[in-house]
């Protein structure tokens, strides 16, 4: 339980990119490195925290805002609905659910979250648009 809080949940890599070595690929083929995917995964999953975990919405929004202002050049391209097939095969996903590891508060995590593929889904569509 403890990996699953370092991991920080099926967003951060899988959500935006795929492949392996030291750089990643967005769907669209552009290269990402891997920090920008953590990034991006981040700020996901801080506004799913505010929706799921109880996380303050405001404060979830700076914290996101802040990640996406040293990020501002990256973007999450790809067709959606591909990018959440990706997140659907998480290994801490269970019987068709889509399980989250999220912030109740700054440091503060809330394990086990199931997570509707459409709050993904809205995410993935926020960050295209970020």
């Amino acid at each position: 339980k403890d990996t699953e809080i370092l991991d920080s949940g099926p967003f951060i890599a899988p959500c935006v990119c795929h492949g392996a070595g030291t750089r990643l690929f967005c769907f669209c083929g552009e290269p990402l490195l891997h920090g920008e995917a953590v990034a991006l995964g981040m700020m996901g999953e801080l506004l799913l925290s505010a929706e799921f975990a109880g996380m303050d919405k405001e404060v979830a929004e700076e914290a996101a805002h802040r990640i996406g202002d040293h990020f501002h050049d990256v973007e999450v391209t790809g067709d959606p609905e591909r990018i959440l097939e990706v997140v659907k095969q998480d290994k801490k996903n269970r019987k068709g659910e889509i399980f989250f590891t999220l912030l109740s508060d700054p440091g503060m995590v809330k394990q086990d979250i199931v997570v509707p593929e459409s709050a993904i889904f809205n995410v993935i569509m926020r960050l295209q648009a970020w």
